[in-house]
């Protein structure tokens, strides 16, 4: 465990050389819990490209278990056509502030905003980084193609999680047919 100071209201202020742990549990591979999934591409006739992607409440629950709900902060601002936010983490007594921004959303274009921004920015200080050396995953429809990923889909994905956070699963190409799992 990092040296970790207590301090008035909750906050932690992380401390000396051991500090690497607290990032290390921050920076811990996602579990199946924490990551949702959505449909990339979905062209008539193709197989649909599915990609995983980090809830922003994982990343809020990351920072409070990893540094306490005092021990980091977040700001936002408004700029053309999206957001940036700002996580910082007390650091020997410093704030360390990185950045990144999104880009309103199509759904809800400014909480759908200021949550991706959020996302980006655990992302500079290492939440998620592993997603991107996640399989390429595609799914054969069964019939005409949906909107959504179908719920029996789903936990052939989470065990595919599990397995690539085990280190178990070696494969760069993923397809998944519609049909399979279906009661």
């Amino acid at each position: 465990m990092a040296d970790v100071i207590t301090l008035t209201g909750n906050q932690r202020q992380v401390i000396g050389s051991d500090m690497d742990a607290l990032f290390a549990e921050f920076r811990k591979p996602l579990t199946s819990a924490e990551i949702e999934w959505k449909i990339a591409t979905n062209k008539t006739g193709q197989n649909a490209t599915l990609v995983p992607y980090i809830d922003n409440r994982a990343v809020l629950n990351r920072l409070d278990k990893a540094f306490g709900p005092g021990g980091w902060q977040s700001t936002f601002v408004a700029c053309d056509g999206g957001f940036l936010c700002g996580i910082s983490i007390l650091i020997e007594g410093q704030w360390v502030w990185k950045w990144d921004g999104a880009g309103k959303s199509e759904i809800e274009p400014f909480k759908g905003g200021v949550s991706d921004a959020q996302k980006r920015a655990a992302h500079q200080w290492g939440l998620g980084r592993e997603l991107y050396s996640y399989p390429m995953i595609q799914l054969k429809w069964e019939g005409e193609n949906k909107k959504f990923i179908p719920y029996h889909v789903l936990p052939r994905l989470q065990q595919m999680v599990e397995m690539i956070t085990a280190g178990k699963f070696t494969r760069d190409y993923v397809l998944l047919n519609e049909s399979e799992g279906k009661k």
